[in-house]
């Protein structure tokens, strides 16, 4: 019998889809965890390279399904800090017991009515053994060693203070909970000291409703599953674009390329990266507000969409006393290039990256400059009040 992959993706789909409940939560991720498990048996038990790609492919594409469980329950700021580093997912085969054991948790868990992860079945989320999902902003990170949960708590008087449940732990575990106790304190407090204590990381925020044009990518997608193309003009500087075939080097169509100043363009929130690889930054389409057809369409990477912005166009825009200057953009490689920002006649510098780590595309021109300005503004404020502290 020939496996159809494609049907059990569309499974998870739907079952992640139908979701209305602790328990149903708990179910999906047994019901995905089954199906690594499947397929790790099968990508080991066959010799024909193809199929051992195909089936690696398969698995990571099932987790993006994990991937979109975190998005539906987390904060975008939480699951930034619980990306650490580029391993891929274990192999959940060769842990069985193991993961059976966190299965259990979160079924007894969800019994209670709470919601809790399993790290392992996702692409993105990096720490911990179970994640209690307690609160979006501040999820609780547990580690499962044996018959024990390990935790970092917080003191409830003092929400600034952390400390680790279990004083006497040693090697990896230690290295572990401290990970966790930094990311949760950094989570609580919105700062953290960095390369021993040498610089003070502080979270900033855009703080500004993000525009979206959901009905115009949900057009686009469908025209191009019908007629292999499609582009859509959203504003003067603001263009998507959808295709099924394979697009030469990602190249603007020439139809409506002249309409660009080449320069400035930058390509924010788009699925021309695979779909599979690890994204912290951005949103699954499974998450995104379109149609549901649309919605798979993109999850199975049988659409090519991405989203082209002209960011000159963004020049002279004012928000109370903060203004873009210059977005300072020369071409694809900008590396050494910054978007300048005035604010009460003091200067806010920021790479483009920014664009790419904290807004997921597919946003008006207009919002996704009230965000630069505002986190602008934030930083600004934030320099004073460190100064103000020295």
């Amino acid at each position: 019998m020939v496996l159809n992959l494609k049907e059990i993706r569309r499974n998870l789909f739907e079952q992640l889809d139908s979701v209305s409940s602790p328990l149903d939560l708990a179910i999906f991720q047994r019901e995905l965890c089954n199906a690594i498990f499947q397929a790790e048996g099968l990508k080991a038990n066959t010799n024909n390279k193809i199929e051992k790609s195909n089936f690696g492919l398969h698995i990571r594409m099932c987790r993006s399904y994990g991937d979109a469980m975190v998005w539906n329950l987390l904060d975008s700021h939480s699951i930034r800090q619980m990306k650490v580093h580029d391993i891929p997912p274990p192999h959940l085969s060769g842990m069985k017991e193991v993961v059976n054991k966190y299965l259990e948790l979160i079924e007894i868990t969800a019994e209670k009515g709470g919601l809790a992860i399993i790290p392992d079945l996702t692409n993105i989320v990096q720490v911990g053994d179970v994640i209690l999902v307690h609160d979006s902003q501040v999820p609780m990170i547990l580690e499962i060693k044996g018959d024990k949960i390990i935790t970092t708590l917080f003191n409830e008087s003092e929400n600034d203070s952390i400390s680790i449940n279990a004083k006497k732990v040693t090697g990896r575990l230690q290295k572990q909970l401290e990970k966790n106790r930094t990311i949760t304190e950094y989570l609580i407090n919105d700062e953290k000291e960095v390369d021993n204590g040498n610089f003070l990381l502080k979270a900033i925020s855009g703080n500004s409703e993000l525009e979206h044009y959901w009905d115009k990518v949900d057009s686009v997608v469908r025209e191009a599953l019908e007629a292999n193309n499609s582009t859509c003009i959203v504003s003067e500087g603001n263009i998507i674009w959808a295709t099924t075939e394979e697009p030469e080097d990602f190249i603007l169509p020439k139809d409506i390329s002249d309409v660009f100043n080449s320069d400035s363009i930058i390509r924010i929130g788009n699925q021309l990266t695979p779909l599979e690889e690890a994204n912290p930054y951005i949103k699954t389409p499974f998450n995104w507000e379109v149609s549901k057809e649309v919605r798979f369409a993109l999850m199975e990477g049988d659409v090519v969409l991405t989203n082209f912005v002209d960011i000159s166009k963004l020049v002279g825009l004012t928000i109370e006393n903060a203004t873009i200057l210059d977005v300072g953009i020369s071409g694809p490689e900008f590396d050494d290039e910054m978007i300048s920002v005035e604010v009460e006649s003091e200067l806010v510098k920021y790479s483009p990256v920014v664009l790419y780590r904290m807004v997921n595309g597919f946003i008006t021109l207009e919002s996704i400059g009230k965000f630069i300005l505002n986190a602008a503004i934030d930083s600004h404020r934030i320099i004073k009040d460190l100064d103000g502290r020295a």
